[in-house]
């Protein structure tokens, strides 16, 4: 175990290295010039000031040597200054974070206290009326493009009780009921989809469990359906249960930039919205690093995970 953590952690480095220089001359090749941008088309700049603020920003230099003197600054923790706010991009991140955080960590606890239960009573009662049930609400979930019924979850709020989306969001860490009751509906909708495909994920494992050699052995020995379910069949179905929903936490990160822009969140997601509007490069770049290095980061987890729930893993790959 010991010897496949130590590969994993070292392949982590060379990963980070090509998705951040993918980064970087991705968001160099947007068209536009940010400075002129930053001021619109009617700027009260002159040609000269101009060019003194683009040398001042670093703008004047070659691609290749604003990588390198970027990538120092990350290495460094300093991600650059806004055109805009004048402000730092780390202080930018470090305000808008725990709203992200706590917006995909309540839609992950969301998708995973419906999805497992709903998972394990439709390949319980499998081809029974549960199952059928919860399979027609799987698919019907998965259909439904969240972002659809985000607008309409807004409207038919507004008419039915009066509701308004918040203008100031709480910090979770520093008071999480209020936090939770701003973020619930927002997150509950991201859930919806990862919780249909996640009540069929949980169904095939257990059904596929149920039809091994150990399921029978256990039946043979005289245990009743539901104990064997529970202590045979669930635990050894994790496995791929498991990178399923490591890889949708992934995925609500993703999800997390589009809900945002809908409810008005001023979380990273919005942040990078913006920064791309306004082409804000040093904003939108460390937005953007920040998020990716959350989905790195969870990857390395979910093999971690996996290769202590499954001992084949790690053996094959050391």
């Amino acid at each position: 175990m010991h010897h496949y953590i130590i590969k994993r952690l070292l392949w982590f480095f060379p990963v980070l290295l090509v998705t951040v220089t993918l980064l970087f001359f991705l968001i160099q090749v947007i068209p536009g010039d940010p400075i002129r941008a930053a001021f619109g088309d009617e700027s009260p700049l002159s040609e000269e000031q101009i060019a003194a603020l683009r040398v001042e920003l670093g703008l004047d230099k070659s691609i290749m040597a604003r990588y390198f003197d970027w990538l120092w600054d990350v290495m460094h923790l300093e991600l650059g200054i806004s055109f805009y706010t004048g402000s730092t991009v780390k202080e930018q991140i470090l305000a808008r974070t725990p709203v992200t955080v706590g917006l995909v960590t309540l839609s992950v606890f969301t998708m995973l206290i419906l999805s497992v239960p709903c998972g394990v009573v439709s390949g319980y009662y499998h081809d029974k009326w549960p199952d059928w049930v919860l399979r027609f609400i799987s698919i019907l979930l998965i259909s439904l493009p969240h972002f659809w019924i985000a607008v309409l979850a807004i409207i038919v709020m507004l008419t039915v009780r009066g509701y308004s989306i918040s203008i100031e969001y709480i910090n979770i860490f520093l008071n999480p009921i209020d936090a939770i009751k701003q973020l619930f509906l927002p997150a509950f909708i991201m859930a919806l989809r990862p919780f249909g495909v996640g009540t069929r994920m949980v169904r095939s494992a257990i059904l596929e469990i149920m039809e091994e050699d150990f399921i029978r052995t256990a039946r043979s020995k005289g245990l009743v359906e539901k104990i064997v379910t529970r202590r045979h069949a669930l635990p050894n179905a994790l496995v791929p249960v498991v990178t399923f929903y490591g890889l949708e936490t992934i995925i609500a990160i993703g999800a997390a930039v589009v809900m945002e822009g809908i409810f008005g969140i001023p979380g990273i997601g919005s942040l990078v919205v913006d920064a791309a509007r306004s082409r804000d490069l040093y904003v939108l770049q460390g937005s953007i690093l920040i998020l990716l290095l959350f989905a790195l980061f969870l990857n390395l987890i979910i093999d971690l995970l996996c290769a202590k729930l499954d001992p084949r893993i790690r053996y094959e790959n050391e």
